[in-house]
C-alpha cells in the first residue's frame, strides 16, 4: 500500500519537530487568539500523526478517573479539560521512542527566543520584580522550567552549544531562582560525567568563563535583589504557609481530591495563613489536592512504568521534574508535555481501541480549542458582539465557566 506524504520518514519527523513547537505556543497558559490558532495547528498535527502514535495503557487508569472525578470536582470544566490534556500528552509521549532528541530542540529554541524578545519588550509589568519575561508562558517561572530539560539535552548524547547559550539566556531573563540553580548544577553534572575522562584546560575555562558570565548579568540586572537572603527567605516563608494551608486541605478529602485544576477556586476556603496563590508551588501538593491518594498513585505508577533508564537522555526530566516540587511548573500543559516525553519511553503498544481513544481526544481538544478562540474574539469586540461571541463559545462547551462568567 502507498504511504502518505505524511507517512513518509521525513515528514514524520518535521511534523512530530513542529508539534513540540506548538506545544508551547498554545499550551503555555497564556490566553489570545493567536494562542488559540497555535492550539488548533497543534491539534490537526496530533490527528495527522495518529498512525505514529502509540498509547502506553498502563496511563489509561489514571485517565479514567481523571474523567470519574469530574463528577465530583469543584471545577468540572478544568478537570475534563485537564482530564484530556493529559490523554493528549501521554500520547505524544510516544513520538520520540525511535527518534532523537533533535525534534524536540526547535521547542527549545523557540520559547528561549520568545522569552527574549519579551525581556525586550520590557517583560511583565505585573510582577513584584519588574522586567522578568515569561515569553509564551503565563508566568516566568513555568516558563524557565519547560527550559530546564535543555540544561542536560544540549550536552548529551552531543554537545549543543547554540541551544546551551539560548537556553541558559532564557532562564536567566525570567529571573526564576530555583531554574537558574538547576541548570547550572544539571549542566555541571552532566558535563563532568561526559567528560570526566577527557576533561580538558579549554573546559574547565569555558564552565569558568560561564559562571562569570551568569554573576555579572545577574549583578547588573534587575534581579540581583531577587538573589538576596531577605528575598529568599520572603519567598520561601510565603511558600511554607501555602503548604501548610494546603496540607489542611488536602487532610480533609485525601481520598479523591477536589478535581484536577480546582485548586485556585477552592483554596480560599482553606486559607490561614494569609498568602494567597493561584497554585501550591509543589506538583506534590497539587496532585494531592487535586485527586488525592488515588490520583497520586495512579499517576506514580505510570511514570514508574514509563521509565526507561536505558535510555540515558531521558534522566533530563530530572531538573524540571525537581522545579515542580518547589514551583508551579507542571501547572501549565506545556510543562506536563515535556516531562512526559522526557520521562516515557516504554510500555508503548497498540490495543483495541486506540484508534477510536485518539479521534475522541482530538475532537474534544478541538471543541476546547475552538469555543477558547471564540472567547477570545469577545473581549476584543464591542459589547454587543462581544455577547454573540461569547455565546458562541459556551455552546461550543457549555460547561465552561470563564465563559459563563463573561456572559454574567
Amino acid at each position: 500500500m502507498k504511504k502518505s506524504l505524511f507517512q513518509s520518514p521525513g515528514y514524520t519527523e518535521i511534523l512530530i519537530s513542529l508539534l513540540f513547537v506548538l506545544l508551547p505556543l498554545g499550551f503555555g497558559g497564556m490566553e489570545g487568539v493567536w494562542v488559540c490558532i497555535a492550539d488548533l495547528l497543534f491539534i490537526i498535527i496530533f490527528f495527522l500523526l495518529r498512525n505514529e502514535i502509540t498509547i502506553n495503557p498502563v496511563g489509561l487508569p489514571f485517565l479514567i478517573f481523571l474523567l470519574i472525578s469530574a463528577l465530583w470536582s469543584e471545577s468540572p470544566d478544568l478537570t475534563l479539560r485537564w482530564c484530556f490534556y493529559f490523554a493528549m500528552l501521554i500520547s505524544i509521549s510516544s513520538l520520540l521512542k525511535n527518534l532523537s532528541t533533535d525534534v524536540l530542540k526547535p521547542a527549545f529554541f523557540v520559547v528561549s527566543i520568545s522569552i527574549i524578545i519579551h525581556h525586550i519588550k520590557g517583560g511583565s509589568q505585573y510582577l513584584t520584580t519588574m522586567g522578568r519575561a515569561q515569553g509564551t508562558f503565563f508566568h516566568p517561572n513555568p516558563a524557565a522550567g519547560f527550559l530546564l530539560p535543555a540544561s542536560i539535552l544540549s550536552i548529551y548524547p552531543k554537545a549543543d552549544l547554540p541551544l546551551f547559550i539560548l537556553s541558559l539566556t532564557g532562564i536567566l531573563l525570567t529571573g526564576s531562582r530555583t531554574a537558574l540553580f538547576l541548570f547550572v548544577l544539571s549542566a555541571g553534572v552532566t558535563g563532568f560525567f561526559r567528560l570526566r575522562k577527557n576533561i580538558k584546560t579549554h573546559h574547565i575555562i569555558f564552565s569558568l568563563i560561564t559562571i562569570g558570565i551568569i554573576f555579572l548579568f545577574l549583578y547588573f540586572s534587575p534581579f540581583w535583589k531577587r538573589f538576596s537572603i531577605e528575598t529568599f527567605y520572603s519567598s520561601l516563608n510565603v511558600r511554607l504557609s501555602l503548604w501548610k494551608d494546603t496540607l489542611n486541605a488536602i487532610s480533609k478529602n485525601p481520598v479523591a481530591g477536589y478535581g484536577y485544576g480546582s485548586f485556585e477556586r477552592i483554596f480560599p476556603y482553606f486559607q490561614r495563613s494569609g498568602v494567597y496563590s493561584r497554585f501550591p508551588h509543589s506538583f506534590m501538593l497539587e496532585i494531592l489536592f487535586s485527586s488525592g491518594l488515588i490520583g497520586f498513585f495512579l499517576f506514580s505508577f505510570y511514570l514508574y512504568k514509563a521509565f526507561d533508564p536505558s535510555q540515558k537522555w531521558r534522566f533530563s526530566f530530572i531538573p524540571l521534574f525537581v522545579h515542580s516540587l518547589f514551583d508551579f511548573s507542571f501547572s501549565s500543559p506545556a510543562n506536563m508535555g515535556i516531562f512526559l516525553t522526557t520521562i516515557s519511553g516504554g510500555g508503548f503498544r497498540k490495543f483495541k481501541g486506540d484508534k477510536g481513544f485518539l479521534f475522541i481526544t482530538s475532537l474534544f481538544l478541538f471543541i476546547f480549542a475552538l469555543s477558547q478562540f471564540f472567547l477570545s474574539i469577545s473581549k476584543k469586540e464591542s459589547l454587543e458582539a462581544s455577547i454573540k461571541w461569547a455565546k458562541t463559545s459556551y455552546v461550543i462547551f457549555p460547561v465552561s465557566a470563564p465563559t459563563a462568567s463573561t456572559l454574567s
